[in-house]
C-alpha cells in the first residue's frame, strides 16, 4: 500500500516579522510529507524547477523517504506562493511578479509510474484528473478545497466528477455550497448522488462533518486553538484521516471512530497552527537573506530555523 501524490513542486514564502522564510508546499506535497511522517509509504510525481527554489525543495524532501524518482526537472521556473497577512497570492508581494504555470505533465509518466495497488492523491479539478480516473482503476483520495475550476463548467460535467466513487473525498464547506446552488441540489440530494466512501466537509473553526454509508456525523470546536499561521492546517487534518482508513482497510467505522479520529487530527492541527507556515513541525523551514534583488528573484538562505 502506497499513496501516490501528483503535483508540481512549489515554493512557499512566509512573511512574518518582518522577515521571509521558505518552504515547500502545494496540498498535495504536505499531505504527502505528513502521511509519511506517519510512516506511510509516499511518492510524489510531478514537475520540478531547475533553479535554486526547485533544487532546495526537493532536497528537502530528503529528510522524509517520499519516493521522488518520477519528479522531473524541468527549465521552468519554479512555482511560489507567498503568505502575507493571513492571505495567499501567486503574486510577489514586492515586485508583483508572477511565475507562470509549470507545462502539462506527460500522462504517460504518471501511468509508467504507479501500481495497481497504489492509492492516488488528487487536488480540485484537472483535465489530467479526470484522464487518471478514466484510464486508472486505482482507489481515489480526492481534495477538493476551491470553486474557481466549477463556476463556469457545465453541470453534467461537474456531476461525472464529484458522483465518481472515490476512496475518501474531502471538501470544504464553501465549496460544497457552491456545488449545492450551482447544481440546484439540496444537501440530502447532492449527498445521495455522490458515490464515495467517505466524505469530510471541512468548515475551519466550526468542526467537520463526515458522510460514510449513508451515516452523518458531525463534530464542533468548543476551544478553537490560538493561532501564528494557518497555512497547511487542512492539509495535516486529512492526512490523519487518510492514514487511518488506510492502515485499517476491512474496518467498519463508527461514530466513535470517527470522534476519536477528528479529535486527534485537531491536536495534529494544533501543533500546525504553533508554527509558521504547513510543514515547519516536520521539514524545518529556512530564513531568506535580504539582498539588492526581490526574494522571488535570488534564493540565498540567511540560516535554518530551528
Amino acid at each position: 500500500m502506497r499513496v501516490v501524490g501528483i503535483e508540481n513542486m512549489i515554493c512557499d514564502y512566509y512573511f512574518w516579522n518582518n522577515q521571509v522564510f521558505v518552504n515547500g508546499g502545494g496540498t498535495v506535497s504536505n499531505i504527502l510529507v505528513n502521511l509519511d511522517h506517519q510512516k506511510i509509504p509516499c511518492k510524489l510525481i510531478g514537475y520540478c524547477g531547475a533553479d535554486e527554489q526547485g533544487t532546495w525543495i526537493r532536497n528537502s524532501l530528503k529528510q522524509t523517504t517520499i519516493d521522488i524518482q518520477d519528479i522531473t526537472i524541468t527549465n521552468h521556473p519554479t512555482k511560489n506562493f507567498y503568505i502575507k497577512d493571513g492571505k495567499t497570492t501567486s503574486y510577489c508581494p514586492i515586485c508583483q511578479t508572477k511565475k507562470e504555470r509549470y507545462p502539462n505533465f506527460s500522462l504517460e509518466k504518471i501511468t509508467s509510474s504507479i501500481t495497481p495497488t497504489d492509492y492516488l492523491l488528487l487536488k480540485d479539478y484537472s483535465i489530467t484528473n479526470v484522464k487518471l480516473i478514466i484510464q486508472l482503476s486505482n482507489p481515489i483520495l480526492l481534495d477538493i478545497s476551491t470553486i474557481k475550476h466549477f463556476i463556469y463548467m457545465e453541470k453534467e460535467k461537474i456531476e461525472n466528477y464529484i458522483f465518481y466513487p472515490y476512496k475518501i473525498m474531502n471538501i470544504s464547506e464553501d465549496t460544497f455550497e457552491f456545488l449545492l446552488k450551482k447544481l440546484n441540489q439540496t444537501k440530502k440530494e447532492l449527498l445521495h448522488k455522490m458515490n464515495s466512501e467517505l466524505i469530510i466537509i471541512t468548515k475551519g473553526k466550526k468542526g467537520t462533518e463526515f458522510f460514510y454509508h449513508d451515516h452523518h456525523y458531525d463534530f464542533s470546536i468548543e476551544n478553537p486553538f490560538p493561532e501564528i499561521e494557518t497555512n497547511g492546517c487542512g492539509d495535516t487534518f486529512f492526512s490523519n484521516i487518510i492514514c487511518h482508513i488506510l492502515l485499517n482497510p476491512k474496518k467498519i467505522w463508527t461514530e466513535t471512530d470517527f470522534q476519536k479520529m477528528f479529535f486527534e487530527s485537531q491536536k495534529k492541527v494544533e501543533i500546525v497552527l504553533k508554527n509558521i507556515g504547513a510543514r515547519n513541525h516536520i521539514i524545518p523551514n529556512v530564513l531568506i537573506k535580504k539582498t539588492n534583488k526581490c526574494i522571488c528573484m535570488t534564493f540565498q538562505i540567511e540560516e535554518k530555523i530551528d
